[in-house]
């Protein structure tokens, strides 16, 4: 008999980061502002498709999975 597993997930913020600009790394913020279906407000990847350049050439209509919603 398969025994079913209970995870908990529990863990911090250590900090947030946001840029305008597709640069290398995003310097940290102070807070940041989540909009729902959008992502963080002000961020360059921020958006209802694919903001990422390796990702956005090949489909850049392609929307993304897995946001905060």
């Amino acid at each position: 008999m398969q025994q079913k597993q209970i995870f908990s997930l529990q863990g911090r913020v250590a900090a947030v980061a946001a840029d305008h600009g597709h640069h290398f790394s995003k310097p940290t913020q102070e807070r940041i502002i989540l909009v729902e279906g959008h992502g963080v407000e002000g961020d360059a990847h921020a958006g209802p498709f694919v903001r990422h350049r390796y990702l956005a050439r090949p489909g850049p209509a392609c929307p993304i999975s897995g946001r905060f919603t």
